[in-house]
């Protein structure tokens, strides 16, 4: 078998830019060329080859024709089965956990956003080099040199590559080596300690599954503490996380990092390996639907909020805290009445991933409602003896160790193995919009959920300030706001002919029933209307055990928490 060769050159961190050169042979006399529109882990298309630019490839030391036949796709006749050079420059600076940046400092590379693919030429054996700058280190999942090998190209794009002048450190996992790279500061943090708690947040994940970690020896940890940020991909040995370092300085920010770190490591098992039959093989041209995301996502997300409880690091409070959020999330989401879970993992690629202010109006997060399913399907597998974990490990057993994959009617099927109520009513909470009544599958295990209001009026509106101006960015509907025909881009001049500058002073202005008038900007021309708040509407919701509860509550409370 012949060796495709990719050398990537790194060494214009200046002009955050990457030179990229492919060598291979091809198998007929054309070719086609791809460049993923897609980072696998990631569900919407996010077109890489806008960053992409002087394309050329040659045979022979001649320079082939070549055709776009799509954005990012390529083809060529070839005269001979020679050897095909082609070489082209990325622009990498999109900092982000699915594509690429680079600088004088670090190089980022989410290979599926730079590396083109010779089609025909998917499963032949790869080699990419690095080039470097001086002084510079690279870290990589599948090598510890500026050599990578593997065994096809879906294998080394599920490589993320970085390198700068850092160190690794490291770390046993149920008795496995792995290692953490952390690029920037980490304030507030001190490195065992931190260490030490990573540690604890796999073991624990791994002890959901029963199991060592798949990838043994071999996973890495990437992460980047950056100022404003929050994100992480998952790969089949390795993660790359962004987290802003400001978010460190509380308790719960600290936790929602061991979270994060949990969530992706979780991935191992859930997605990697534990495939919905959609994504056994990628097409990286087009989006890929499968309605098993929430499946995917909300079950991690769910897992991944007790892991600093069942690790010993954070208290029972602190675990309610982070539930009542997702809880929260969603029973302040108008959207929840409209989309469905199903819908909501179907329409990810132009939903999710594009939402808007507004988008909450009519779509509900997959990550969030999937949470909150997976809690209350726990509950209920706990009523029958058994468990969300349960569920899983049986899953991962059949289907993920032996790398077959799965439908949700393999889904179904395990859960009617368990329970057949449990089982119909999982098929309403997917299909149906605003199903579950998570206050009374709460209630079970002795938790209310308690609405916090806010002190303002409600209107339905919220805000962009902008210069000193108080730009609408969202208007809910059928609130008073919407009523009285204020919409999207208005801006809001005065209430009551006193000037408004920025969202506390329409708060301040506005009265419970009582009318106001509202004079407001429409695209350059002057409007009024009149406006009548509302009572103030919950702002968030909170978990609370109740007063005396039952010696059952308490007994399905202490057997739901064990969560393992």
């Amino acid at each position: 078998m012949s060796v495709v060769k990719v050398v990537l050159d790194l060494r214009k961190n200046s002009e955050q830019s990457v030179d990229v050169l492919i060598e291979f042979y091809p198998k007929n006399h054309y070719i086609n060329l791809i460049l993923p529109s897609w980072t696998p882990g990631s569900y919407t298309i996010r077109d890489h080859v806008q960053y992409l630019h002087s394309l050329t490839a040659e045979q022979n030391e001649s320079k082939l024709d070549l055709v776009n036949k799509a954005p990012a796709l390529w083809f060529s006749k070839l005269k001979s089965l020679g050897c095909v050079k082609v070489s082209y420059t990325v622009e990498a600076k999109q900092l982000s956990v699915r594509e690429s940046f680079i600088n004088e400092d670090f190089a980022s590379i989410c290979l599926p956003s730079v590396l083109i693919m010779p089609k025909d030429n998917r499963n032949e054996l790869y080699e990419l080099e690095l080039l470097c700058p001086k002084d510079w280190n690279t870290y990589s999942p599948l090598s510890n040199t500026s050599l990578i090998k593997a065994k096809n190209y879906d294998e080394l794009v599920d490589c993320p590559i970085h390198a700068g002048s850092y160190n690794t450190h490291e770390l046993i996992v149920k008795g496995f080596n792995q290692r953490i790279l952390i690029i920037g500061k980490t304030p507030n943090l001190i490195i065992n300690t931190f260490l030490k708690d990573i540690e604890l947040i796999c073991s624990s994940a791994c002890d959901i599954f029963r199991e060592e970690p798949p990838s043994r020896d071999k996973y890495i940890f990437i992460l980047l503490m950056l100022e404003n940020c929050y994100g992480g991909l998952e790969h089949d040995n390795s993660t790359v996380l962004h987290y802003s370092w400001r978010d460190l300085y509380t308790d719960s920010g600290y936790r929602k990092l061991l979270q994060l770190i949990g969530h992706e490591y979780l991935h191992q098992w859930n997605i990697r390996r534990l495939r919905p039959k959609e994504y056994i093989e990628y097409d990286y041209s087009k989006a890929i639907l499968s309605e098993n995301l929430w499946f995917v996502e909300g079950i991690t997300s769910y897992f991944d909020l007790t892991l600093p409880f069942l690790s010993g690091i954070s208290s029972k409070a602190s675990l309610l805290e982070d539930l009542s959020e997702d809880i929260s999330d969603v029973l302040i989401t108008p959207g929840r009445n409209i989309q469905s879970l199903k819908d909501s993992s179907l329409e990810a690629w132009v939903k999710l991933y594009k939402a808007k202010s507004y988008s909450k109006d009519y779509q509900i997060s997959y990550y969030k409602l999937g949470c909150v399913t997976s809690l209350c399907l726990d509950i209920l597998l706990r009523q029958q003896n058994s468990s969300l974990a349960e569920l899983l490990r049986e899953l991962w057993l059949n289907f993920g160790v032996i790398s077959i994959p799965y439908t949700r009617d393999d889904i179904f099927q395990s859960v009617l193995k368990i329970s057949q109520s449990v089982c119909n009513e999982l098929n309403i909470w997917i299909d149906e919009p605003n199903s579950i009544d998570i206050k009374k599958i709460l209630y079970l295990i002795g938790l209310e959920v308690i609405p916090i209001f806010d002190e303002t009026p409600f209107t339905g509106i919220t805000y962009e300030p902008i210069d000193d101006n108080c730009i609408i960015n969202r208007v809910q509907k059928g609130s008073p706001a919407n009523i009285a025909g204020l919409s999207v881009y208005d801006e809001i001049i005065s209430i009551d002919d006193l000037r408004v500058r920025k969202p506390s002073d329409i708060n301040r202005l506005l009265s419970i029933q009582k009318e106001s008038l509202i004079t407001y900007c429409r695209f350059g021309y002057i409007k009024t209307t009149t406006i009548m708040p509302k009572s103030p509407e919950p702002s968030k919701w909170v978990l609370k055990e109740i007063d005396n509860p039952t010696s059952k509550q308490i007994n399905l409370f202490n057997n739901w928490i064990k969560f393992i």
